[in-house]
C-alpha cells in the first residue's frame, strides 16, 4: 500500500512529467464530493453514515488526516477545489443563485473560464479528465449561458445539478433529471454518449461531485 509521501510524490511527478519529461507511473484519480458531508462523516473516519466503498478505498489507499477547505458554502468550496484559490479571487462568496441576488452580493454569475483550473494542468500531465454531476459554477436558475466544463479543461461531463445552457439540461440524448439519485447507474446508462471510454481511459481524473445520498457510498 502506498504511504502519504509516495503518493504526494507520484502524483507531484505525474503532473510535472510534461515539463520535465519524467518517465513516471501516472495514478488514476477520482474525487468524490457531496453536500454537507464533512470529512468526519465517512466510516473510514470514525462517522455513523454508512460508506463502504470508500472505505473500502480509503484501506487500499491513502487517508489524509489534515486539510482545508476554501470555504464552507456550496459553489465558493468547489471554486476553491477547481482553482485552488481562495473563491473571493474569482468574486464567488457564496452559492450562485438569481442573477439579482449575485449583484445583491456583488457575485459573479459563474466562474471565469480563464481562472486556473485543476483539469487542465491534469490535462497538461496527459491525463483524460472528466466531470460528472453537481457543478454549480455558473448556471441554473435564471442564468442560462454560463459556460460548460469543458471550457475549463474537463474532456467529457455529465450535467446535474446547477449547469448553464442547453447541457446543463440534457447530455446528449440522455436526460439527467434523476442523475443524483444514483450517479452509478446514470454513467453506466449514459455511457454510449461518453465522449470517452472511460473503462480504458489512462490515467484518468474523474471528478464525481453529487448533491445527496440517500444510499451507501
Amino acid at each position: 500500500m502506498l504511504n502519504r509521501r509516495d503518493f504526494l510524490k507520484g502524483a507531484g511527478a505525474g503532473l510535472a512529467g510534461h515539463a520535465f519529461g519524467a518517465g513516471v507511473a501516472r495514478p488514476n484519480v477520482v474525487q468524490i464530493l457531496i453536500d454537507d458531508m464533512g470529512f468526519a462523516d465517512l466510516g473510514c473516519y470514525g462517522g455513523q453514515i454508512e460508506t463502504p466503498h470508500i472505505d473500502r478505498l480509503a484501506a487500499r489507499g491513502i487517508r489524509f488526516m489534515k486539510a482545508y477547505d476554501a470555504s464552507p458554502v456550496c459553489s465558493a468550496s468547489r471554486v476553491g477545489i477547481l482553482t485552488g484559490q481562495f473563491p473571493s479571487r474569482q468574486y464567488i462568496y457564496s452559492y450562485l443563485d438569481t442573477r439579482q441576488r449575485q449583484r445583491e452580493l456583488h457575485e459573479r454569475d459563474w466562474l471565469d473560464p480563464k481562472a486556473p483550473s485543476i483539469a487542465r494542468t491534469f490535462k497538461l500531465a496527459g491525463y483524460a479528465t472528466g466531470h460528472f454531476g453537481k457543478w454549480h459554477m455558473g448556471g441554473g436558475r435564471d442564468v442560462g449561458d454560463a459556460p460548460v466544463p469543458t471550457e475549463y479543461g474537463f474532456d467529457d461531463y455529465m450535467p446535474a445539478y446547477r449547469l448553464g445552457g442547453a447541457a446543463g439540461a440534457r447530455y446528449g440524448d440522455t436526460p439527467f433529471e434523476a442523475f443524483e439519485d444514483d450517479l452509478a447507474q446514470e454513467y453506466r446508462d449514459a455511457r454510449g454518449n461518453s465522449r470517452l471510454d472511460w473503462e480504458q481511459a489512462h490515467p484518468a481524473v474523474r471528478a464525481a461531485w453529487t448533491r445527496v445520498r440517500t444510499e451507501p457510498v
